[in-house]
């Protein structure tokens, strides 16, 4: 009884409510975390990567909740600011939305947002999360699918003739695989056909079979990566796969967290996991775990002489687990409101308990000066087959 009046009041309170369930959403007792859960999806669930991937897998990057009401761009911006997305924004006229409902994979959500002010995607995002809307009107849109945090498109198609010898036509499909900002892919197998049917039904085949795997390092910031699949028409060459089915095996990682150091002019910085500052006495006099959790930005300062000088920053923190301490890379904030990541120098230094110690650098455009530094990290990494089915791909 006790129990249900609590479920009860909290459900009342709404969003209110809010921050109390998401801090108990993973709490140890079964039953206590499998009521939080069911709380959050009544009163108003935001707009976030899941970080349960659920029994099957397939959740990761999969959004649902509500964009609040307001102006067209303040919400496309509201829903991409948690997953490190910014925009740069072509001439448009803004307009004033009602509050909608979403859910689906991360980037079929936000076509959906753009979409309401006549905007498409036409690129991937870049390296810092900067994505570059255009206006839809007079624009081709190219065949796509969205699977949790990945999209796939077609960006060009290719017809091989052989002149030697008597061989059918090839169709060698562009593809172009996208991964959200808050993603960050480590290998990716060559994709394979599944399925594919001209508009009679008529299937094809693969032209060649590519095997083998892809690697990004920990260095690498791409947000893309392109492949050509050739396939066969059975009934010689057609002008349309009316249905294209393709897989592809994805290792990455996932459920980012972020660090932020401002107020530079005064360092050492100590903040804990949330972001939080905390001053020396309070983080000497935390228990051992909770120190683990802390992150130091010892040192910022400049070296070099002009026009080539640079800033280095020393950084300082503790990961109990691989993941973490393998992904962990810095970005830095300059004073024109510019980002822009920071190389680590000399590799990552780690000491058997964990400790992570980082020296990056930088150099500036012009008289900047920096304003930020960010520690960013992801905590998990998982492996799982992606599915993608393309609509209407042309061949001429």
């Amino acid at each position: 009884p006790v129990r249900e009046a609590a479920r009860q009041g909290l459900e009342r309170e709404g969003l209110q409510a809010r921050d109390l369930l998401e801090a108990l959403r993973d709490d140890p007792d079964l039953e206590v975390r499998a009521t939080i859960r069911a709380l959050l999806a009544r009163v108003a669930p935001d707009t976030k990567v899941r970080d349960d991937p659920g029994a099957a897998g397939t959740d990761i990057g999969n959004v649902s909740g509500v964009v609040p009401a307001g102006t067209f761009q303040e919400r496309v911006e509201a829903f991409g600011a948690p997953f490190g997305a910014v925009f740069e924004w072509p001439a448009f006229e803004d307009k004033q939305l009602p509050p909608t409902a979403v859910r689906g994979p991360w980037f079929a959500v936000l076509q959906v947002l753009l979409a309401e002010g006549g905007l498409l995607l036409p690129d991937p995002f870049g390296n810092e999360g900067l994505c570059k809307p255009l206006l839809a009107e007079g624009r081709q849109v190219a065949p796509e699918a969205t699977a949790g945090p990945f999209l796939m498109r077609v960006q060009e198609v290719t017809v091989t003739h052989a002149l030697a010898e008597r061989r059918p036509d090839r169709d060698g499909l562009g593809l172009q695989l996208w991964w959200a900002p808050p993603v960050q892919v480590t290998s990716l197998t060559a994709p394979k056909l599944v399925e594919a049917k001209d508009a009679q039904g008529h299937a094809f085949r693969p032209a060649q079979i590519r095997r083998g795997t892809t690697t990004h390092g920990v260095s690498s910031m791409r947000k893309h990566h392109d492949v050509v699949l050739s396939v066969v028409g059975a009934n010689g060459h057609q002008p349309l796969i009316k249905k294209l089915a393709v897989s592809t095996r994805i290792r990455f990682r996932h459920d980012h967290q972020v660090v932020r150091f401002d107020g530079l002019d005064k360092l050492p910085q100590i903040r804990d996991r949330s972001g939080a500052l905390l001053d020396a006495e309070t983080a000497a006099a935390a228990g051992k775990d909770a120190r683990a959790g802390h992150v130091t930005l010892e040192a910022l300062r400049k070296q070099g002489e002009a026009p080539r000088y640079q800033w280095v920053v020393d950084l300082r923190t503790r990961f109990s687990r691989d993941v973490p301490r393998r992904s962990a890379w810095m970005r830095i904030t300059w004073s024109d409101g510019s980002v822009q990541r920071l190389h680590v120098q000399g590799g990552r230094s780690v000491s058997a308990d964990g400790s992570l110690e980082l020296t990056a650098r930088a150099y500036p455009k012009g008289e900047n000066t920096p304003a930020a530094v960010e520690l960013i990290w992801y905590e998990k990494e998982s492996e799982q087959e992606y599915h993608f089915t393309l609509p209407n791909v042309p061949l001429r």
